[in-house]
């Protein structure tokens, strides 16, 4: 297992692969949706030089097999790894090598963590993490019945987008700089009011509950935090 930095787009893209492979396995371990990835990386103020040094990628015979996002000024980290190596000493090693290299701050934060998920939850509460206090709710809803139809204000009407109307919805994304929000819009239908603008436009997908893992440099109390 090889350590490396990220060199260009077509690591970009093996680490949205491995994302949607990992949510596929469905194995226990939360992987974030291979938009939130674009999403953090994207729509954000953190020049890509900047972020792109903070990315550290872990490769066997050239294939990626898992990947950490630094975000020091969130005193946050993600790690993700192939499916196939949960659990495992590698996992255990690419997790360490984050927090070893991220230990100056004064606290640290995982947020991507399913609170059923006992193998990331166990290996964090070795290395000294505790649920935190606070914590964000997080609602789910099956998709498996037709959804009602949605109730749009007086003036508006619901249509797939067409033309150079995506672009548009772009550029009120990039404005909206919703970074790291658990306000996932991503949707192909848009609302129109009067004369035509662009008004709004989301599509919520369902979600597991996740735990708000923290880590302080000072001696941690026995409380812990549950999510609701």
């Amino acid at each position: 297992m090889k350590l490396r930095s990220y060199a260009g787009m077509q690591d970009f893209y093996a680490m949205l692969d491995l994302l949607s492979a990992g949510s596929r396995a469905n194995n226990g371990t939360h992987y974030v949706h291979r938009g939130d990835l674009q999403w953090w990386l994207f729509y954000t103020d953190t020049p890509p030089a900047l972020w792109q040094s903070r990315i550290r990628l872990w490769t066997e015979s050239d294939r990626l097999i898992g990947w950490a996002l630094l975000s020091p000024e969130e005193d946050a980290f993600d790690v993700y790894t192939v499916p196939a190596l949960r659990g495992s000493s590698q996992e255990d090693e690419m997790l360490s090598a984050v927090v070893t290299e991220m230990s100056a701050l004064d606290e640290l934060n995982n947020i991507w963590v399913a609170e059923d998920d006992e193998v990331r939850i166990q290996w964090f509460n070795k290395h000294g993490f505790k649920v935190a206090d606070e914590h964000m709710p997080h609602f789910t809803r099956f998709l498996s019945d037709p959804l009602p139809a949605p109730q749009l204000p007086a003036g508006f009407s619901l249509r797939a987008s067409r033309g150079n109307e995506m672009r548009r919805m772009r550029v009120c994304g990039r404005l909206s700089r919703m970074r790291r929000s658990n306000r996932r819009c991503r949707s192909k239908n848009i609302g129109f009011g009067h004369g035509g603008s662009c008004n709004l436009r989301c599509m919520c997908r369902n979600t597991k509950y996740l735990s708000w893992l923290h880590r302080e440099k000072s001696p941690l109390s026995a409380s812990s935090g549950r999510m609701n």
